[in-house]
């Protein structure tokens, strides 16, 4: 499968960023799909647009769309205000611009793969589940 985007969800996209940036809050996506055709696009091609875009989908997807809202992230119509995002705390693994994770988190996050590796090679590691519930980890 190719990584290229379409005309079509191309022409979905550059239609989809300012209709729903243009709106107060998530849109139900039957409503944005609805106002998609009208535009002269396709339900696949706008579909498509909101996976390339990231638009963010809430809800549960029932019959006809209804429950599930779209609307855009919040640095999706603009670029990311970076003096009001902390600096990594010398985590070489941390995203510009995202903090690292506090030590004892990630250690509790290795523990717990350890713990997961060792249950998925060994069906007996089960004993030590109690451990992890004791925590309030399972």
């Amino acid at each position: 499968m190719s990584t290229a985007t379409s005309p079509a969800v191309a022409a979905a996209s550059r239609w989809l960023r300012p209709y729903l940036t243009g709106r107060d809050g998530p849109m139900q996506a039957s409503e944005v799909i609805a106002a998609g055709r009208q535009a002269g696009h396709a339900e696949r091609s706008v579909r498509r647009a909101v996976h390339v875009l990231g638009v963010c989908v809430q809800g549960k997807r029932t019959r006809g769309g209804q429950g599930v809202l779209w609307s855009l992230p919040v640095d999706a119509g603009s670029e990311p205000d970076t003096r009001s995002t902390p600096e990594p705390h010398g985590d070489r693994d941390a995203r510009p611009g995202e903090p690292s994770p506090p030590e004892d988190a990630v250690q509790i996050g290795r523990e717990m793969v350890a713990f997961l590796n060792a249950a998925l090679l060994d069906p007996r590691s089960h004993e030590s589940a109690d451990v992890w519930r004791r925590r309030g980890l399972l």
